[in-house]
């Protein structure tokens, strides 16, 4: 595992997004602040990022924007980083991936996986060049080994950006109905929420009057197409809970938590955090151990 605190310190750092879908578009702003986080954690000065860049592409040799990457550390005297959240994010393909960077490599400049912490062709750590056979191996298996302690400790900045936060909320998978579509067809029928509670298999009214609240808070802030895809967010959760078993609870599966972590922010703000896509929610069940935050539970 490299020493990414003392790699990075006083390099020039670039900092390179991607996401590969336009639906994923929205998430960038998102995963570019994860990084700046975890960089301020590392001791990385503002000064000494030089340049950031992002992009939306598929699994394509084709990358605009690694293009000007290349271009400005060329251009740069010193020591150069280019860092990005994960290998997945980066190339899910392995050959893909030695493929872009070995132009970096031959020139010395070093990449970085924040989350994973490895670096790739640094003189100044000897193991870096072996973790950039651990990368390429990562990205072909789609599964790394002995980086669950480190991965957990670096999902803490990457928490505060995607919105990672302690509501639980329940979306009764196997209710014939989205429950909060339908406190929110209920309410714009004047229903109280006495009767709307009796109308649900939930005992604690309680709960229904904080989901209510959720949804009156929520309101002015979206528009009618935001409120749909909010609550489509809910239905596509639900039908993996039915196959996959809940989120919460004491017989979730690791998988099934990181998606209840991972999406908890946007459920409860969704005015305030990016809609996690399919595909987003795909990714937190291959890639569990990443967002387990510290916590063991059953493998499945």
């Amino acid at each position: 595992m490299t020493d990414l605190k003392k790699l990075l310190k006083g390099k020039k750092i670039i900092i390179y997004g991607r996401v590969s879908t336009t639906k994923q578009k929205n998430t960038l702003p998102t995963q570019m602040e994860a990084m700046r986080v975890q960089l301020n954690e590392l001791g990385v000065k503002q000064s000494q990022i030089i340049g950031e860049f992002s992009e939306v592409g598929k699994g394509t040799l084709e990358r605009a924007g690694l293009d000007d990457v290349m271009a400005l550390a060329e251009s740069t005297k010193g020591k150069v980083a280019v860092v990005f959240r994960d290998v997945q994010r980066f190339a899910r393909n392995g050959f893909h991936l030695g493929w872009l960077i070995y132009p970096f490599m031959r020139k010395g400049i070093t990449f970085v996986d924040l989350l994973a912490g490895r670096a790739t062709s640094d003189k100044d750590d000897k193991r870096a060049d072996d973790d950039l056979m651990t990368i390429i191996i990562s990205a072909i298996g789609g599964k790394e080994s002995d980086t669950t302690e480190k991965r957990s400790k670096d999902s803490r900045a990457l928490a505060t950006a995607a919105g990672i936060i302690s509501d639980r909320m329940d979306l009764m998978p196997k209710w014939h109905s989205n429950p909060m579509r339908f406190m929110y067809e209920q309410m714009e029928k004047d229903v109280t929420i006495n009767s709307i509670a009796k109308m649900m298999p939930v005992k604690n009214k309680e709960t229904i009057r904080k989901r209510v609240d959720i949804i009156k808070r929520t309101l002015p802030n979206l528009n009618k197409k935001e409120l749909e895809e909010w609550f489509k967010t809910m239905d596509i959760i639900r039908e993996i809970e039915r196959e996959k078993g809940p989120r919460y609870g004491g017989q979730q599966t690791d998988r099934m938590h990181a998606v209840g972590r991972m999406t908890s922010g946007y459920l409860a703000y969704p005015d305030r955090y990016p809609r996690p896509t399919r595909e987003d929610i795909q990714f937190y069940i291959d890639n569990f151990k990443q967002f387990q935050g510290g916590r063991k539970r059953k493998k499945r």
